[in-house]
């Protein structure tokens, strides 16, 4: 009987070393399934900027002085027009301009106060400085009152004559908002025109069926000024 049992030992012996590996791992100790638990992580944060905008007061103190293209419709600098404004406070500015409303020469002058706000806007990609702005100056130059509305109201009448005036002097009053970031200015403005001088015209082509009334003396204008503060 001995002498089958050993080569039977031996053979179990060859067998259980060629089997692999068990997959579990060699601690004695059961996992029950849990993780082992990971380290809070702390949320990674964008540096900050390290130029931030300054104060929208700050920017308007900065840059007192400003250069502006002006494009208008009745405006006291006229159709197209350049203007300069100095602000010794950012509350406070003087503005001188001129331009052309195609038929000659207009200059203007007026002074405008700033309520600038506290904020900034971020539109288009730039940070802006706001303000509300309002004006008030004079302005002349050469004007033809066409008398454009008793024009298309006179259909069955005689239409009235045109008022030339060689000069034309203004008081001119407006509303409107700045816009700045940095050295780029960008201002929009609504306002009304009161005719000083409304007896120095003269009638220079008069049809013969026309007829003479009295000049406009109010004017609605809007205007776009868009420029630079070196």
């Amino acid at each position: 009987m001995m002498s089958w049992f050993g080569p039977c030992l031996a053979f179990s012996s060859a067998t259980l070393a060629s089997l692999p590996a068990a997959p579990y791992p060699a601690s004695n100790s059961a996992s029950y399934g849990y993780d082992t638990p990971r380290e809070p992580t702390t949320p990674v944060t964008a540096p900050a900027d390290p130029t931030p905008s300054p104060a929208p007061l700050e920017e308007f103190a900065a840059r007192p002085v400003t250069l502006e293209a002006r494009f208008g419709l009745g405006a006291p600098t006229g159709l197209l027009g350049l203007a300069v404004t100095y602000s010794p406070l950012p509350a406070f500015g003087f503005d001188c301009g001129a331009g052309t409303n195609t038929l000659g020469l207009q200059l203007a002058c007026s002074v405008r106060g700033r309520l600038v706000l506290s904020s900034r806007e971020r539109s288009f990609g730039l940070d802006w400085a706001r303000a509300l702005t309002l004006s008030s100056g004079f302005s002349g130059g050469r004007y033809v009152d066409s008398h454009f509305f008793e024009q298309l109201t006179a259909v069955d009448g005689p239409r009235p004559a045109e008022l030339h005036f060689a000069r034309a002097y203004w008081w001119n009053a407006d509303l409107g908002a700045e816009w700045r970031d940095g050295a780029f200015v960008l201002r929009v403005f609504v306002g009304v025109a009161l005719l000083l001088n409304p007896n120095a015209y003269a009638i220079v082509k008069r049809e013969i069926e026309s007829r003479v009334e009295p000049a406009s003396t109010t004017l609605l204008y809007f205007g776009l000024g868009l420029g630079g503060a070196p």
